[in-house]
């Protein structure tokens, strides 16, 4: 029953417009990859000089993340170091393409019946700049992405009643995320949830909630502190990054925090146009009740536990991972309730004008958020000079600061 999954022009069709799609944008850190941060310091240098595959269960600011620490791990043993960026932008930039993908296929038929218009939503998704290259090329930030691919997980209706081998799968991969992302902890109550009242696949839920209440004793060493802070300025946040900022692109924002009336009015605009559409088709309450939880979730505990530091993210014109799964969810829900909205009413409304209303709506965030796609050749030159003068007789540094990488000799 795999093949559902990957059946005929839905999902692997999408896959691939999806996977070049993502390529494109981050040409430059594809063609030149520099291991941005903690991929060269706590991935490659840290597995590279550890004598044990062990080190998969290494923990990073508290906590483990198990896809990228084995990514590194297999790929330091079986390709030398000059291949080593290549695969790791590799194996960073599929499990977006995965993500972005998955409402295409056939098992999400429930709440779009129209296998065209759910791979659409897709494209149209994977054409919007959200976060930056560091989202989709960082082998130590696809844990966000495989929390995303979690997510359409938790969304997948019925997914354990199409037999077995499908399960099994379905189950291995949600552990792998679970054991990835400390916030799939957010999907606890979904899990818990499903295996009181539904009847289907129930032992299957029961893995998922052993994994996750496993991951919250073991795989993490530090538990987040929800400081107390001005909710009105958290509110202001959460309006400004969450529901402003992927409707009017970064540059926008950070010029409107200095007219914030403007950004409450249009982001309030946005939520009564969001639940006009719910209100016209309530078909879609799984998906945006579960796409909710996690919107809002998300925001508590990575920014909330911040405390006093909330405000900051208002200017700051970075912090793209603390808002990249949230900010497209929003989208991902408006997209939805917009389809069959449209379909519904679609005399109302010329087609050509919407597709070029769409279509100037991506030229201006591809625009603005362009610069957040772009890295240094000169720093990805820096890194292959580096990783070529290494002969193993002796320890050599390449300097980055904090992030510096330095591989041991293998005397």
């Amino acid at each position: 029953m795999v093949k559902v999954f990957f059946a005929k022009e839905t999902f692997f069709s999408t896959f691939i417009i999806v996977f070049i799609l993502l390529l494109l944008r981050n040409i430059m850190p594809v063609l030149f990859p520099i291991l941005h941060c903690e991929d060269g310091r706590d991935l490659l240098a840290y597995h590279f000089n550890s004598d044990s595959v062990l080190s998969v269960f290494q923990y990073y600011n508290g906590y483990l993340s198990l896809y990228p620490n084995f990514v590194s791990e297999v790929s330091i043993l079986l390709f030398p170091l000059t291949v080593y960026p290549y695969v790791s932008v590799f194996f960073a930039i599929l499990p977006a393409a995965i993500a972005y993908s998955m409402f295409s296929s056939v098992l999400y038929r429930g709440y779009i019946a129209s296998d065209r218009h759910r791979k659409i939503i897709c494209i149209c998704l994977a054409l919007v700049p959200l976060g930056n290259h560091a989202m989709f090329t960082n082998l130590m930030y696809s844990l966000w992405n495989i929390l995303l691919v979690y997510i359409f997980i938790l969304l997948m209706p019925n997914p354990f009643s199409r037999g077995r081998s499908f399960s099994i799968a379905i189950v291995l991969t949600a552990v792998l995320a679970i054991w990835t992302h400390p916030l799939a902890i957010l999907g606890l109550p979904i899990l818990l949830y499903r295996c009181v009242f539904t009847n289907s696949g129930r032992i299957y839920y029961l893995v998922m909630v052993a994994a996750t209440i496993a991951y919250f004793f073991l795989g993490k060493t530090a538990s987040v502190q929800i400081h107390e802070v001005n909710y009105f300025d958290a509110i202001l946040l959460f309006l400004t990054r969450v529901i402003f900022e992927p409707f009017f692109g970064n540059s926008i924002r950070m010029w409107a925090v200095n007219e914030m009336s403007l950004i409450v009015v249009a982001s309030s605009l946005l939520l009564f146009l969001l639940a006009f559409m719910y209100r016209q088709d309530r078909r879609t309450f799984e998906l945006v009740s579960i796409s909710a939880v996690f919107i809002v979730g998300i925001f508590v505990v990575s920014i909330l536990s911040r405390g006093q530091y909330v405000l900051d993210f208002l200017n700051f014109k970075s912090g793209h991972r603390y808002f990249y799964i949230s900010q497209y969810l929003v989208l991902f829900v408006f997209f939805n309730l917009s389809v069959p909205f449209l379909m519904k009413h679609r005399q109302n409304f010329n087609r050509n004008m919407l597709k070029a209303i769409f279509s100037v709506w991506i030229v201006l965030l591809l625009v603005q958020n362009a610069s957040y796609f772009s890295t240094g050749k000169s720093k990805s030159d820096a890194l292959f000079e580096f990783l070529h003068r290494y002969d193993g007789k002796s320890d050599l540094v390449l300097d980055r600061g904090v992030w510096s990488i330095k591989l041991n000799s293998s005397k």
